[in-house]
């Protein structure tokens, strides 16, 4: 099975979105090129030169990949597909930005069964669905995370309490 997962460097708004790059998992292998270490600027966004030199190495095409997932953030997730080169590949997937933190902390974890709570100042809008909040007002409103089927709902002025209280020592 071979695997590409890609960085969007900017929104669709135009907001940048630091630490690009572009990894693959090839029958076993895990090969992952920071688009920093490619163009020699810190953060650097994006994953162009760096899926270039990935491909180049490997001596693979975009086409040789099963599925290619691109995460973004701070927009809809369905907006990862849109505003870079990969736009409009068939094989290309969303992966939501939320639920790429918590699977890389699960499955480096060594467990076979863990509770993963992923807290951070950004991730993908959930819009469009009826009680969410818009695209423009995102970040002032609760938020709903939709997790194995529970919905819960989420503020960030209340997110600490709450996971405190839950917490056992």
């Amino acid at each position: 099975m071979r695997l590409l997962g890609v960085n969007k460097g900017w929104t669709c708004t135009a907001k940048m979105l630091r630490n690009g790059g572009a990894a693959a998992y090839l029958d076993g292998h895990i090969i992952a090129i920071p688009e920093e270490r490619v163009i020699g600027r810190k953060y650097a966004p994006g994953y162009s030169r760096a899926l270039r030199t990935l491909l180049r190495t490997q001596g693979l095409s975009v086409g040789d990949f099963d599925t290619i997932g691109v995460s973004t953030c701070c927009e809809p997730q369905h907006f990862a597909l849109r505003g870079h080169e990969l736009e409009g590949h068939p094989r290309l997937q969303t992966i939501n930005h939320h639920m790429s933190h918590a699977a890389l902390a699960f499955y480096a974890s060594g467990f076979d069964h863990a509770l993963v709570v992923v807290i951070d100042g950004g991730g993908n809008i959930l819009a469009g669905d009826a009680g969410q909040p818009s695209y423009e007002d995102w970040c002032y409103r609760p938020r709903y995370l939709n997790i194995q089927r529970l919905n819960y709902l989420w503020t960030i002025r209340h997110s600490s309490a709450r996971i405190a209280g839950h917490l056992v020592t």
